[in-house]
């Protein structure tokens, strides 16, 4: 640079931006250009033309005139997602604790079941001597029995209120069942027979996959099953049970059961065979659950089921056996 001295100032000017120039293209930079300097058509950075037809991204620009709106819509989603997932856990606990109400109601009703069974074998026995030791201390077991029996009917009513109150549904409709249960086991004959009233409905529910048709239908398995072992309405209970197995969708095999076990006689065997083999027909899925009854009512009718199945509500043999519908 000593020669620039020499030289006038223009010149030297000139000089210093030819080489400030060439400088800035051999480090691949274009330079700035000047105040009042035109960019040179290949400067790709500060070229007016290139900038302005250059493509703008669309999502940027989205994201930079409607943010607000896409913020809230994600914080929308994020609560609404949270309130779903919190109802829907507060739902299927609410359903666990149910079904565990329900658990510990049926374990109680078996303790129940149990106490009043201890009591009726004690009733069964033959009474000793009157006056005897054996005979008071047979009066004192058959006290303790009963107020054991008592007290577990009383824990069992108190614990079914509670878990209808406490509990959702479908459970709570499962009262009725075990109050026609406790009737059964009792002999309440006047209970069983509302019981079988309020569950006639069955037939009119036509979704056949709601619980309250199988609630309806072992509601009526249950009391029918009971009123088979009063005579004033035993008649009536067989015809249910005939009905069930005709019709019933959930209660079917066990009223045949139940059924083919209370026959007594040639004919209503014979007739209760027609019955099973005609559901074993419509239910080929249950062969398995009818294939017994079905063998042990062959061996008394030789095979030779009845020519109408109605005929087996109208038997006046008396009926025994404990078939299923407990």
């Amino acid at each position: 640079m000593e020669h620039s001295r020499l030289l006038p100032a223009s010149i030297a000017k000139k000089g210093t931006k030819l080489e400030e120039r060439q400088t800035a293209e051999t480090a691949g930079t274009p330079a700035a250009p000047k105040n009042g300097e035109e960019p040179r058509a290949n400067d790709i950075y500060t070229d007016p033309a290139l900038l302005e037809s250059a493509p703008k991204d669309p999502v940027q620009e989205l994201l930079q005139s409607h943010w607000k709106q896409i913020v809230y819509a994600a914080l929308a989603v994020i609560a609404i997602t949270y309130f779903v997932s919190s109802f829907r856990e507060a739902f299927e606990e609410n359903l666990k604790i149910s079904a565990d109400h329900f658990s510990y109601v049926d374990s109680t009703f078996e303790e129940l079941r149990a106490a009043q069974s201890e009591y009726r074998q004690a009733l069964e026995k033959g009474a000793p001597k009157e006056g005897s030791k054996e005979a008071e201390e047979q009066a004192a077991q058959l006290k303790a029995l009963k107020e054991k029996a008592d007290a577990a009917r009383t824990k069992f009513e108190q614990v079914l209120a509670e878990a209808v109150n406490q509990s959702r549904e479908p459970y709570s409709l499962l009262s009725s069942v075990y109050q026609a249960k406790v009737a059964r086991l009792s002999g309440d004959a006047a209970v069983l027979k509302a019981k079988a009233q309020e569950a006639s409905r069955w037939e009119s529910i036509k979704e056949l996959d709601s619980f309250e048709r199988l609630q309806s239908e072992y509601l009526a398995l249950v009391a029918a099953r009971g009123l088979v072992d009063h005579s004033e309405g035993a008649e009536e209970a067989k015809k249910q049970l005939v009905g069930i197995i005709e019709g019933g969708v959930y209660a079917a095999v066990p009223a045949a059961i139940a059924l083919s076990e209370l026959a007594a006689t040639p004919q209503e065997k014979t007739q209760a065979l027609t019955l099973l083999q005609s559901l074993r027909s419509r239910m080929p899925e249950q062969a398995d659950l009818l294939r017994q009854p079905i063998e042990r009512l062959m061996k008394h009718t030789a095979g030779k089921p009845a020519n109408t199945a109605e005929e087996i509500a109208h038997s006046k043999e008396p009926a025994t056996g404990d078939p299923a519908g407990n």
